[in-house]
């Protein structure tokens, strides 16, 4: 055909298929053997990341609930970035104040849809390196 395609009447054949239409049905069955992976509790779960701020709360419950209407497993959560009420500065007291009450959403949140949540704290530097990763993996699994 013009488009480069077989003609209607051309008998068909792997071999005169174009390498896009192979690619494309060989994404399709990997889309496919994903979908089915996803939906399988015992072998895959979602874990929600977020940070405590009303936008990401909301995109976190709208994640969460569509997760589960699709029927993918969410059982984790983590919460991250959180600042230290305790915080002398008055600035930082008060993000921590409006942390809180975010956090409270979200705590609310976990116990509606069964997910258990992990607090992480918000670090003095970034979290870069094997440093890092330890400083986080101390937060996420010695709590």
């Amino acid at each position: 055909s013009v488009f480069g395609g077989r003609s209607a009447n051309a008998p068909a054949s792997s071999d005169e298929e174009p390498k896009a239409v192979r690619a494309l049905q060989s994404f399709q069955q990997q889309m496919q053997e994903l979908q089915e992976l996803l939906h399988d509790e015992a072998s895959a779960e979602f874990c929600i990341v977020s940070i405590p701020t009303a936008l990401s709360i909301a995109e976190s419950e709208r994640l969460m609930r569509e997760l589960q209407h699709q029927g993918i497993a969410v059982r984790r959560a983590v919460i991250n970035r959180l600042i230290d009420e305790d915080s002398g500065d008055a600035y930082l007291s008060r993000l921590a104040r409006g942390q809180q009450q975010c956090l409270d959403e979200l705590k609310e949140l976990s116990l509606r849809c069964d997910v258990s949540m992990t607090e992480v704290p918000l670090f003095d530097v970034e979290v870069r390196a094997v440093y890092g990763l330890r400083a986080i993996s101390v937060a996420l699994f010695d709590a």
